[in-house]
């Protein structure tokens, strides 16, 4: 596996991580997190490479050049 930074950005009964991978493999987060006995029970992608979702709403269409 590549370079992984983590950071805590709530605490409680459900925990939210913020996950930056350099380089991804198919589940690798999962993979992790179980390494560690940590249940992942979401996952959200922000951002693939230079396309970034920043401020969109579930329902906000942006087209985007390629």
């Amino acid at each position: 596996y590549g370079k992984i930074d983590v950071e805590i950005e709530k605490q409680g009964k459900n925990s939210w991580l913020k996950v930056v991978l350099h380089e991804g493999k198919n589940r690798e987060i999962r993979k992790v997190m179980k390494h560690f006995n940590l249940e992942v029970s979401r996952l959200i992608r922000l951002s693939y490479g230079k396309y970034k979702l920043g401020n969109l709403q579930p329902e906000d269409i942006v087209e985007v050049k390629l």
